[in-house]
């Protein structure tokens, strides 16, 4: 009795092995998925996202360190989450002098910052992260108004000073994402505004 229950272990104990290893063998041989194509201009590199938290001057400061020339940006967004208010700017060039933006505001944008996150790690560059964030928010019924807004500030302080202003009391979470290449691929210069 002792000798058949050894020998149906050792039977089911090889058959597994054996099982492990075709399962092994399988995914070895399954063919890698190719990315898509980025279409030119996206940020196959990467996505930057920088989050600061503080009063408006700490974050202004914050943004001191940036080292991307918004004036060559093709797209990036700002939110701003205030204890009672949070807006959100998708920033876009219209042509070689000019931007539009297209504003949201509301109380809360909920769940939205780690549903970018998954969005972003889950195109992994294979498409545009600025036109999928773009949908993703028309998705979530949050309708951007659009405005033009002229020349755009060399430095993220000037770029934003202008909406960090009207929250000058109160602690902020700003979060500024540049999910594009820049427009033109010229080295970056930055010009603090102190």
């Amino acid at each position: 009795m002792k000798r058949t229950i050894f020998v149906l272990c050792l039977a089911l104990l090889s058959g597994f092995a054996a099982l492990l290893q075709t399962g092994t063998v399988a995914q070895a041989q399954r063919p890698k998925p190719q990315p898509t194509p980025v279409p030119a201009g996206c940020h196959s590199k990467g996505v930057e996202v920088h989050t600061f938290y503080g009063t408006t001057e700490d974050v202004l400061r914050g943004m001191d360190k940036l080292t991307t020339d918004r004036a060559t940006s093709r797209m990036y967004t700002v939110i701003v989450e205030a204890p009672k208010a949070t807006e959100i700017r998708v920033y876009e060039k219209a042509d070689a002098r000019s931007f539009t933006v297209a504003t949201w505001r509301g109380t809360s944008i909920g769940d939205l910052r780690p549903t970018l996150d998954r969005m972003l790690l889950k195109t992994r560059g294979s498409s545009c992260a600025g036109a999928e964030m773009k949908q993703m928010l028309a998705s979530r019924g949050m309708a951007l108004r659009n405005e033009s807004v002229g020349a755009m500030p060399v430095s993220s302080r000037a770029a934003f000073t202008p909406v960090l202003e009207q929250y000058q009391k109160g602690y902020l979470r700003v979060t500024v994402l540049d999910p594009c290449e820049p427009a033109q691929h010229t080295p970056t210069s930055v010009a603090y505004n102190k």
